[in-house]
């Protein structure tokens, strides 16, 4: 008898084990056996460096002396002058500066000190009596308020919310999340939720545009009573299934896995007839049956105002619950954020990056500005539709592309541009615009040497914005020859745009080279612009000389003295230090570490200019960027007429700052380019001719690594060498700045040839019909009288097709007379001799069926007797 009770126990113990590894309720583990006394809760690295603080916070229910506690950043240990204790559950101010901030408690604000907080992000550790308390890497700043933490449980180190606004120094975060740690088998993290109601059942968050399996997954707090699940069930459109078979006592997330329309439907979680919650979407054209259900659905109270707009989801992009506290049954409750599939629901959500591109005309003009602006170059990290919103002061526009603006009123203007995401997260860029009375503008002389180069012109001098324009890096001794290899770099280190027209480039004061009056160019903020030698006339010296900017007036801007330049260095300023990087030869080799130039003296009218952002100096990584055509010999005279395609694949834009081309022995460094997400780029060739005969040209980033390179021999005139489906080919088909041709096969029957116009029409089995255009002479290979069945290959360019090779040809043979065929006299012949033979069984048949008698009174003389 104990044999069978045990075999029973055994058997009904593998059941259990095998529902509970298939059941579809799945754990997060997170949480840790030892939490921190004191976290980092708030970080403000967006201030100016004296300004800058952390926030902590303790967590424990105790007062916590802190006397000993070590701030370490930057791989440097920094004390924390205290007041000794930090009350239970109370937050602190760690400041660069503390004498400097002006909050008001000041109770719980502690002196510390260090460079500079990293808007890249960086790490960051809190040390109390030598045991590391919090250890985290923060973001990167993308706005101008600080980073919260969204989770005081360490386990969450890596999420982190700008605040909307400001800060929330000294108290609870705007953007945390209250939490409770509630353990199980496994720990998972629950928002806490105070409902007068027990237990809770949430759908939490929904997928139903899933390529691979549609899934719903329910928030359970069964608030530490048994709970039987069968008693819940899920209702899609009539069907209505049990959520699972189990009994729980902890609060849990469960994944139903089903099939959902993805256009218009709507689920319910019921107990007994009671609908517990409900979430339901639509597309734009419903049908009357889901009209209907959304319309009984609205009747019944349990959902409110208008359902979820499909047509805004993307394939696999879930709707999540952000609001725990409040059920409301509507929209407000759910957010299109990145999925948390069986984890904590968080607002992942990046916030967008506004861009305004000018279109046409200028930012500074007399009497009147006319300029045309563009929205399209502002992007969002999640890729969310974005809209737009214009403020031109007295209109606006919500177009991504406005009417041109006019402004008449004399003064500066300010343009902003605020794009906003699906989640309500925005972004705001500003242009300055600038009306200036009109004034006749004095000529400089580009002929004779400035005189006095640190005294004011103010007589007859143009119009000009005195901004932070700046020297931004020189090359004064390329390998090799010099000439057409110099350039000197300005950036625009100012807030606004402006425009260069009549600022001076200089070398030597009153000797070397003619001064460079720029023209009109215009900088955006942080943008850099490169003058080469062949532009400007200036010859820098390698051995000692000058690198001088001068305002329209002729009053000196900036001076820069070098001496002993080697080969292949390039002077950068960095932080208002001058900087040299020595570019080697070998590709495989990244920029050697720049060494500081004792030597260099650094004069600028500006000693407040903001420090430059590394990325506009040097461009940013794109190891995926391709070269996709070149065009090397154009028909006539090269110079000018050459370049090079590039496309980006990647959903980032890509600049282009101390990017270059190197082909062969030369060298053409890129400039204020970029190519923008899944485009191409066109870049003309201004540092010598491509060569004709054989070619290697790379592409090749701001660190000296060959991102993408390509091998030609004999160049082809007027063709270009293209990547035409994985195949380098020479095409007379030039597509810069848009998607090369593709190689293509047909096959089928030519049903009609145009030798004048020399294209054929090519009809395949489905009957489908194709023009192709040809090169060469098709009454070579047919003949117009006959049919033919071909394979061919052909360009596919947007809608034109370009034969370019046939791969079989097959002539259709004649239809001829068969003979086999027989004559009708010699069929008729047959059936008379059979008639003859069987004529008496003939009449006989005919008499029995009437149909004789019918045939004698169509006798002659039957019908004459029957007449008379």
């Amino acid at each position: 008898m104990r044999k069978i009770q045990a075999i029973i126990f055994i058997f009904t113990l593998f059941i259990s084990i095998i529902s509970l590894l298939s059941s579809k309720i799945v754990y997060k583990v997170s949480a840790q056996d030892n939490q921190s006394k004191i976290i980092i809760t708030e970080i403000a690295a967006h201030e100016p460096s004296n300004l800058e603080w952390i926030e902590i916070f303790n967590t424990t229910n105790l007062d916590l002396d802190i006397s000993n506690l070590i701030l370490h950043e930057n791989n440097t240990n920094h004390n924390v002058n205290s007041n000794g204790l930090l009350p239970a559950k109370t937050y602190a101010i760690i400041a660069n500066k503390a004498e400097e901030l002006e909050f008001e408690n000041t109770d719980f604000i502690f002196d510390s000190s260090w460079s500079s907080l990293s808007l890249s992000g960086e790490s960051l550790q809190i040390i109390l009596d030598g045991e590391v308390q919090d250890s985290l890497i923060y973001p990167e700043f993308n706005q101008n308020t600080s980073l919260e933490r969204v989770h005081l449980n360490q386990a969450y180190t890596d999420q982190w919310l700008h605040h909307p606004e400001s800060n929330s120094a000294l108290q609870i975060n705007y953007n945390q999340i209250q939490e409770q740690e509630i353990c199980t088998k496994e720990t998972v993290i629950i928002s806490e939720i105070e409902y007068k109601q027990s237990p809770i059942l949430l759908f939490s968050e929904v997928s139903f545009k899933n390529t691979n399996k549609d899934w719903i997954e329910i928030f359970i707090d069964p608030k530490n009573e048994n709970l039987d699940l069968n008693q819940y069930k899920l209702k899609i459109d009539n069907s209505e299934t049990s959520i699972s078979t189990e009994t729980i006592n902890k609060p849990q997330l469960l994944i139903l896995e089903t099939t959902l329309v993805g256009t218009t439907e709507q689920i319910l979680l019921t107990s007994e007839d009671q609908i517990l919650d409900t979430f339901c979407w639509s597309n734009s054209t419903p049908t009357q049956s889901e009209i209907d259900e959304l319309q009984e659905l609205l009747d019944s109270d349990h959902w409110q105002n208008e359902c979820l707009n499909s047509d805004t989801i993307s394939n696999n992009q879930t709707i999540s619950r952000t609001n725990f506290f409040t059920d409301t049954n509507s929209l407000q409750d759910w957010s299109q954020i990145k999925e948390t599939k069986a984890e904590l629901n968080i607002n992942n959500n990046q916030a967008p990056t506004a861009k305004i591109t000018i279109q046409s005309g200028k930012t500074s003009a007399e009497e009147k500005v006319s300029i045309n602006l563009d929205a399209s170059q502002s992007t969002d990290p999640d890729n969310d539709t974005l809209t737009y919103f214009w403020d031109f002061g007295n209109t606006t526009s919500d177009k991504i592309n406005p009417a041109t603006i006019t402004i008449t009123e004399k003064g500066i203007h300010a343009i902003t541009l605020t794009v906003t995401d699906t989640s309500e997260s925005s972004s705001t860029a500003t242009l300055y615009i600038e009306v200036l009375p009109k004034t006749e503008k004095a000529t400089i002389n580009t002929q004779e040497k400035t005189t006095s180069s640190t005294t004011s012109n103010t007589q007859n001098i143009p119009n000009f914005t005195d901004g932070n324009i700046a020297l931004h890096s020189f090359f004064p001794n390329p390998k090799g020859a010099d000439e057409g290899q110099e350039w000197i770099t300005l950036i625009n280190n100012d807030t606004k745009n402006i425009n260069l027209e009549n600022w001076i480039l200089d070398d030597t004061e009153d000797s070397g080279s003619k001064p460079y009056i720029i023209s009109n160019i215009e900088l955006a903020p942080q943008e850099t612009y490169s003058f080469t030698d062949t532009v400007t006339g200036l010859v820098l010296n390698n051995s000692i000389d000058s690198v001088r900017l001068l305002k329209p007036n002729q009053e000196l801007k900036e001076q820069t003295n070098y001496t002993d330049s080697k080969d292949n260095e390039v002077f950068t300023k960095v932080d208002n230090q001058w900087k040299r990087n020595i570019q080697t030869e070998s590709t495989d080799t990244k920029l050697l570490t720049a060494s500081l130039i004792t030597d260099i003296e650094v004069s600028s009218s500006s000693t407040n200019a903001p420090k430059s952002k590394l990325n506009a100096i040097n461009g940013t990584k794109n190891s995926k960027l391709q070269i996709t055509e070149v065009f090397p010999n154009p028909k006539g005279t090269d110079t000018g007429q050459e370049w090079v395609e590039l496309y980006n694949p990647t959903s980032e834009i890509t600049e282009l700052s101390n990017w270059k081309l190197k082909y062969n022995s030369k060298e053409q460094i890129l400039g204020n380019e970029q190519i923008t997400p899944n485009s191409y780029k066109q870049i003309q060739i201004t540092s010598g001719a491509l060569p004709n005969s054989s070619t290697n040209l790379a592409l090749i980033d701001f660190e000296n690594n060959i991102i993408s390179q390509v091998t030609y021999d004999e160049s082809k005139e007027n063709q270009s060498y293209s990547n035409v489906s994985g195949e380098w080919i020479w095409t007379d088909i030039l597509t810069p700045n848009e998607q090369n041709p593709e190689i293509i096969e047909l096959e089928g029957i030519i049903t009609n040839f145009n030798l004048e116009n020399q294209t054929l029409t090519l009809t395949n089995n489905n009957q489908e019909s194709y023009i192709l255009f040809n090169s060469k002479n098709l009454s070579a290979d047919f003949n117009t009288e006959s049919q033919y069945k071909v394979k061919l290959k052909a360009f596919k360019h947007n809608s034109n097709l370009l034969l370019t090779e046939f791969l079989t040809i097959e002539k259709i043979p004649e239809p001829t007379k068969s003979s086999s065929q027989i004559p009708l006299i010699i069929i008729l012949s047959i059936l008379a001799i059979i008639s003859l033979i069987f004529k008496k069984q003939i009449i006989t048949f005919l008499k029995t069926h009437q149909i004789w008698h019918n045939v004698e009174n169509l006798n002659p003389e039957n019908v004459q007797q029957k007449a008379s």
